[in-house]
Parts: C-alpha cells; sequence; structure tokens
C-alpha cells in the first residue's frame, strides 16, 4: 500500500507540473475488469473494484502523449480441489488477485478534443505490479511479480460542463514473469471499462 500512494504521490506532482508549463489533459476515472483467458482460470468474476489517474500531452491538435496510474482488485470465493507442487487440496478458497499498471501511452485522436464526441486509439506500454493472494480456512499465501505490459484502447471524451466525460475500453495483458503459487511465472489478461471525468488546460 505504501508503494501505490508513492506512485500516487509522483504522477500528481509529474501531472501538475506538464500542466502549468504545456497543457494537457489530467482524468481520474472508475474502472471495472473483466477477466480473460488464463486468468479466468483463477478467477472468472467480473470485479466493480478498481481506479484510474492519467494526464496526456498534446503534441498536436490529434496526437498526445501520456501516462497513467491505476489498480483493479479482483476476487471470487468458490468450493473445489486445488493443486500445488506440494499435492492438492479441497475446501472453500478464497481468491484475490491486485493489478497496479504504471504506463506511457500514445494516442491519435480521429477529431478535436472539442468536437461533440472526440474517438481516440492508444497502446499503452509499461510494467504491471501483479499480487495473487489464496486462502483457504486458517492458511494463506501470498505471491507478486513485477510484469511487462501492454493496453492497446479505445475510447472517445465528451464535453461536459467544463471538462470532458471519458469512456474507455482497455485491454490489459501482463507478460509472464515472477514465481507464483502453483509454481513456474504466470501471464494475466483482463478487459478492462473506464468511466471518468477529465478536465484541459491549455
Amino acid at each position: 500500500m505504501k508503494k501505490v500512494l508513492f506512485l500516487l504521490i509522483i504522477f500528481l506532482i509529474m501531472s501538475t507540473r506538464m500542466e502549468a508549463q504545456t497543457g494537457g489533459l489530467t482524468a481520474i476515472a472508475y474502472s471495472t475488469g473483466q477477466p480473460v483467458w488464463e486468468t479466468a482460470d483463477y478467477i472468472d468474476e467480473f470485479s466493480w473494484r478498481g481506479a484510474a489517474l492519467e494526464y496526456k500531452y498534446f503534441y498536436s491538435e490529434r496526437l498526445a502523449y501520456g501516462m497513467q496510474l491505476g489498480w483493479s482488485n479482483f476476487g471470487q470465493r468458490l468450493d473445489g480441489v486445488v493443486s500445488f507442487d506440494q499435492g492438492a487440496v479441497s475446501g472453500t478458497q478464497i481468491r484475490k488477485l491486485g493489478a497496479l499498471p504504471i504506463l506511457l501511452s500514445i494516442n491519435y485522436f480521429t477529431t478535436d478534443l472539442y468536437a461533440d464526441i472526440s474517438p481516440y486509439l492508444a497502446l499503452n506500454v509499461g510494467a504491471y505490479y501483479m499480487i495473487e493472494q489464496f486462502s483457504m480456512g486458517i492458511y494463506g499465501f501470498d505471491k507478486s511479480a513485477w510484469h511487462f505490459g501492454l493496453a492497446p484502447e479505445f475510447g472517445v471524451y465528451v464535453p461536459v460542463g467544463e471538462g470532458h466525460m471519458q469512456i474507455a475500453m482497455k485491454f490489459n495483458k501482463a507478460f509472464a514473469a515472477g514465481d507464483y503459487l502453483g509454481g513456474g511465472s504466470k501471464e494475466f489478461s483482463w478487459l478492462s471499462l473506464n468511466l471518468g471525468y477529465a478536465l484541459a488546460i491549455f
């Protein structure tokens, strides 16, 4: 948690300085997530727990560079058999997965930002800090690791009041790394839908 707060403070300082010097677009968003592929084998329930901060600097009218800091939290309770290197156990399990993406992005806008609707395409690249947790009865285990990852994104901005409402769909892919529960490295994938509010300062 201390690492998350530290990164959040650094992010806010950097975005504030960039706004003061060049102007840009700063957004805070509520984020949901749906695990897919290998992640859904561990947790397949939809998550309503997530948030994101984002800053975009406009290099030109249609092209913007950016950075993002987010947090997604997945969880599921189920009964069944789970296998580890030492053997298999059966019972009620609590499975959790936390994701902290720290990403740089390049964004292409198809229209001017102040159009009625401003669609954009983005490619996000950076690091994902993943925390996998498992508990059964009085026993609990957790593992964590840093991953390199990619996140293609499609979204729109709609002018609302002094700012813009943002709706964005993102596919997160954290490539294999770490030494996780069950043995060996793992990769993680999920879809996220963000609903946010952005302020433009030029």
